[in-house]
């Protein structure tokens, strides 16, 4: 059941949520080898510390 689960992941590179990895725990994965390769989604701020700060 996994591996056809992963197989269909990486194949139309669905993101996928896994709250057991660090943080963002948001992603996707390809097949690499015989296995799969975490790719998080790249996290940033909307606006600078500065401006949430209010500085």
């Amino acid at each position: 059941m996994r591996k056809a689960a992963f197989t269909r992941f990486a194949r139309d590179r669905m993101m996928i949520a896994a709250p057991h990895l660090p943080f963002p725990g948001v992603g996707h994965i390809a097949a690499d080898g015989s296995g799969y390769r975490w790719y998080p989604i790249e996290q940033t701020d909307r606006e600078p510390m500065k401006e949430r700060l209010k500085l």
